[in-house]
């Protein structure tokens, strides 16, 4: 699955740079398309890809990954931990490309449609009033709980889909940065001077 080297080099080591940035970029989109509407319209499915893409990319390093350690020999706890953590990086990407995608798509169908659907009871509620009869008497239709409960639900249901896409984003982006501190500690730890 994917490349093991890339002229000549390990293509772990050139592979990661592209998740590096491809994970907090998804979950920058994400997150920004949770809480801003004008960068959600904005960004549109380019979120969903991004995610989609980073997803892609987490199984490719990993495996480029597991080839590489295969070829350092020996039992090595740092790369062990490194690999670990690595493995689990695939469940964080999963997670993100679903909020990524749910969020892009509550958005663009539901959210939208289920505001189209207010307008018009609003519409049908003021044309009820302007019908009212001669004697002042109103016609309205239903109670107040129940005009505003369809746009209360979909309100809730978007800031719940916001919280959950936002929790995932930070989770993605923190579990990145232990996998690449482990990463780099693997590599570098005392195979220096520090002076």
């Amino acid at each position: 699955m994917g490349p093991v080297e890339i002229n000549g080099l390990p293509a772990h080591v050139l592979l990661v740079h592209l998740t590096i940035v491809l994970i907090p970029a998804a979950a920058a989109c994400v997150v920004l398309s949770a809480w801003w509407p004008r960068a959600r319209r904005w960004l549109g499915v380019l979120t969903p890809l991004a995610c989609l893409a980073a997803l892609a990319m987490v199984p490719i390093t990993t495996n480029a990954g597991e080839w590489l350690e295969e070829r350092l020999g020996g039992e090595a706890p740092l790369i062990e931990r490194h690999e670990e953590l690595g493995k689990l990086m695939l469940w964080w990407a999963i997670a993100l490309a679903v909020v990524g995608v749910v969020q892009w798509a509550w958005h663009r169908w539901y959210a939208r449609g289920s505001a189209g659907a207010r307008v018009d009871r609003q519409n049908e509620l003021v044309g009820a009033r302007a019908s009212s009869g001669p004697g002042g008497d109103q016609v309205e239709f239903g109670n107040g709980a129940g005009r505003t409960s369809a746009a209360g639900r979909a309100t809730i249901v978007g800031v719940v889909i916001g919280l959950i896409a936002t929790a995932v984003a930070v989770g993605s982006v923190v579990h990145l940065v232990r996998v690449g501190e482990s990463g780099s500690r693997a590599v570098w730890e005392g195979s220096y001077s520090t002076e």
